[in-house]
């Protein structure tokens, strides 16, 4: 009985740290290169639209970047009819890394720092989330990575 459960326990923390993985180190990723593809084609504006499965457009769905090279940010807004209004403003260091990333929604505020260590893995996400007019709470992942850079250990705290 005890094997089955260590055996159960194991198979269910993998989807989580597949969670983690993906939200920390490939979202990361992508946003950095983002960010560069603007840089390097001077995009400072984007305006998306969203589609149904039938090639519909959906009309009540806005999201707007606007990314600024001199200030070394982007400004992300969605808005719906169905939700206030969503604020992403991320900013980055001069190699064009994520290192704060602060998103405003349905009322709650989540502010997350972003640090890399000297091969420039990302090293850690702190997040600080939840009711500013309340206690704020805090997440942190830190990322160890063999000498092969493979991810080794990811260590939340929360």
């Amino acid at each position: 009985m005890k094997t089955l459960l260590s055996v159960a326990v194991i198979f269910l923390s993998f989807p989580v740290a597949a969670q983690y993985y993906y939200k920390d180190i490939v979202s990361t990723k992508e946003s950095n290169a983002l960010v560069a593809t603007y840089r390097n084609s001077n995009v400072q504006k984007v305006n998306m639209k969203s589609f149904t499965v039938n090639n519909t457009p959906l009309d009540d769905l806005s999201v707007q970047q606007v990314f600024s090279p001199e200030t070394r940010s982007l400004l992300t807004i969605t808005k719906t009819p169905y939700q206030p209004a969503s604020y992403l403003v991320s900013f980055f260091d001069e190699e064009g890394r994520m290192i704060k990333a602060t998103d405003s929604a349905a009322g709650n505020l989540s502010t997350m720092s972003y640090r890399y260590n000297t091969q420039g893995q990302l090293q850690s996400i702190f997040t600080q989330f939840g009711d500013p007019l309340a206690a704020l709470k805090t997440d942190e992942h830190i990322w160890q990575y063999d000498t092969q850079s493979n991810i080794s250990k990811m260590l939340r705290i929360k």
